[in-house]
């Protein structure tokens, strides 16, 4: 079975502004992830392709990275 889960938000700011969210995802600096109602996302290495991790007991990698645009994720 295929699921296809899209979250999105919209936001007031510019593309830079909105780029620096994205990029800060699961470090210590995320302004975007909701960790007060959600547990934390985390990785086993930096942000980028490849990145192993998840948030609780959902586990997903980074599929696609493009820094400062866009991040994609699959999950396991």
């Amino acid at each position: 079975m295929e699921v296809l889960n899209i979250h999105e938000r919209e936001l007031e700011a510019d593309p830079i502004q909105i780029g620096a969210l994205i990029d800060s995802l699961a470090s210590n600096e995320d302004r975007l992830w909701p960790k007060h109602v959600w547990p934390r996302m985390e990785f086993d290495r930096a942000l980028g392709v490849g990145a192993k991790g998840g948030h609780g007991p959902i586990r997903y990698f980074v599929e696609e990275y493009t820094p400062g645009k866009s991040i994609k994720f699959r999950f396991t």
